[in-house]
């Protein structure tokens, strides 16, 4: 095969035989897009039983994701399982692999599901779109047939393809271009938008600052007005109020003058009974502080012998005190010895049994080596070993 290109003129050249091959393999490629073409079905949109075809479908992708999902989950637990009964790596690496492969399957069919569930297949627009393609791969491959068995060259088909390309590379940039301009668009309405708002918010914060004058001028208009006449009402008051003032305090003057002679006479007479009442008092307290005195000597004798008593019986309580603590003494000395005595007889006692320990285990020790070495009493004798070989060969036979 030969292939002679330049730009957009392109002529590949092949073989009889290989021409024969390809337009075979085209021919069937027709006759089977022919025969789609025939047996594609119409239309179902606005039959009556549109819905019930579309839910079946849907129904049977269900159940088939539903077992998937089953089997995703029964082999999980598998492995689970081989795991809590600590099995072998093979026996893991083949849970492995099944949980990896039904994943897939399971991956494959939720992607057929989604898919179906975004696209109507019973829309008319699909089949529409499906025929189109159809027939242009139909007609182009028809061309190429054609030209392989006259020129035995398929020109058409590469023009077909870069033709196909390139409309479709225009038609991406259309729509970049469509995108472009509608972000655009939308980037100048919104700059728009927001210098509208701007103009807005300045106008009315102009108006608002216009307002709020209006009604600072009204407002020291009227304030200068009620100050005015503030003021006025507030001399006047003044005046009046001083006239009242002055009655007032001469009345208070006269009322306290009144008042302090009255105090006066009030004074007199109680101070005139109160020496009287502390001449009374006086008498009955001095007759009190005799009584209280003659008490205050008899209690004093009385706790004077309480006291003498008392130091009495502290002594004798104290000789008491000295002798026992001397006899505490000499019985502590006692109990001293006598645990000094018993700690010695203890450790006499723990020395013998430890002697007698390492002497055990010393005769043990001495009468396993005459065993092993076979010393003293322990020493092999010569003529039982040779009885006991005769007899163990006599068994044997």
């Amino acid at each position: 095969m030969e292939f002679h290109a330049e730009d957009e003129n392109c002529s590949v050249a092949v073989n009889s035989l290989e021409s024969i091959y390809l337009v075979t393999v085209l021919c069937d490629c027709v006759h089977q897009l022919a025969i789609i073409g025939h047996i594609m079905p119409v239309s179902l949109e606005g039959r009556p039983r549109e819905k019930q075809i579309m839910n079946e479908e849907l129904e049977d992708l269900l159940s088939q994701q539903q077992q998937i999902e089953g089997q995703f989950k029964k082999a999980i637990e598998n492995k689970q399982e081989l795991k809590s009964k600590n099995k072998t790596s093979q026996s893991l690496a083949k849970a492995d692999e099944e949980i990896h492969s039904i994943g897939k399957k399971l991956g494959n069919k939720t992607l057929q599901f989604v898919r179906s569930v975004e696209q109507n297949p019973l829309a008319i627009d699909n089949i529409i779109k499906i025929d189109k393609d159809r027939l242009f791969v139909q007609q182009v491959m028809e061309d190429t047939v054609s030209e392989l068995t006259q020129k035995l060259t398929y020109t058409c088909l590469m023009k077909s393809v870069n033709e196909s390309k390139k409309r479709k590379a225009t038609l991406q940039q259309t729509i970049c271009k469509e995108q472009s301009g509608r972000q655009r668009i939308k980037e100048l309405n919104k700059s728009l938008c927001e210098i509208q708002k701007d103009k807005e918010k300045e106008s009315q914060n102009r108006n608002e600052m216009i307002a709020y004058l209006k009604d600072q001028v009204q407002e020291m208009e009227a304030k200068t007005i009620m100050e005015s006449k503030y003021v006025n009402k507030c001399a006047e008051v003044g005046i009046a109020q001083t006239i009242k003032q002055r009655t007032l305090l001469e009345e208070n003057h006269r009322n306290e003058i009144n008042s302090l002679d009255k105090d006066v006479d009030v004074e007199t007479r109680v101070n005139a009974e109160i020496m009287q009442f502390l001449g009374k008092k006086h008498k009955h307290l001095v007759s009190k502080l005799d009584f209280w005195m003659e008490k205050h000597e008899k209690d004093v004798e009385a706790k004077q012998l309480e006291v003498d008593q008392l130091k009495a019986s502290k002594n004798s309580d104290w000789e008491r005190l000295l002798d026992l603590t001397r006899k505490y003494k000499e019985f502590e000395e006692v109990v001293v010895e006598d645990r000094i005595q018993k700690e010695i007889q203890r450790r006499k006692l723990e020395e013998e049994e430890m002697q007698l320990r390492a002497s055990i285990k010393i005769q043990c020790w001495w009468r396993g080596v005459m065993v092993r070495k076979g010393f003293g009493s322990y020493r092999k004798k010569k003529g039982k070993k040779s009885k006991k070989g005769k007899k163990g060969k006599k068994s044997k036979k």
